[in-house]
């Protein structure tokens, strides 16, 4: 069932950058892996360590500190700003709240978050980051980067 998820997993990410407007793709491709990542930080601080015994993201969780999500917080707001525009913040706004449901799925299934949980969590926010930059792309301006992706290559 895991290769199946996994296989499911890019496909779907494949057909959405696909099928993304040209103007959109580079903003998406910059912008959605850092979202998921800054969720998996929110996840490790709003969600206890589901394992008693101990396991490999026990570690994650002990030393995390507000001040490291308070750094990630502010660098996920300028980043999304700087290659996907104002409307970033609507996208930062759905990965907060997709994080705080998933861990309160978690809570409630398994006690907290685990390395999986926060894996699984990725995923799912990245889907979702790049699902939503088609309602972006038709009800607001397209999300356009304030800083040219080409300077980075």
């Amino acid at each position: 069932m895991a290769v199946v998820g996994v296989v499911g997993s890019l496909l779907l990410k494949v057909v959405l950058l696909n099928h993304l407007p040209a103007a959109m793709l580079y903003s998406a491709v910059l912008v959605f892996p850092v979202l998921s990542r800054g969720g998996m930080v929110w996840g490790t601080w709003m969600g206890p360590y589901a394992r008693p015994e101990g396991g490999t993201g026990e570690m994650f969780f002990r030393t995390l500190r507000g001040r490291h999500v308070g750094w990630a917080t502010a660098f996920l707001g300028v980043w999304g700003i700087l290659f996907a525009g104002w409307p970033a913040l609507l996208l930062i706004a759905l990965a907060a709240g997709g994080t705080w449901a998933w861990v309160g799925f978690c809570r409630w299934r398994i006690g907290g978050m685990t390395g999986d949980t926060l894996g699984a969590l990725n995923e799912l926010l990245e889907i979702v980051t790049l699902a939503a930059y088609y309602p972006l792309g038709r009800w607001l301006t397209p999300p356009a980067a304030l800083v040219s992706a080409r300077l980075l290559w």
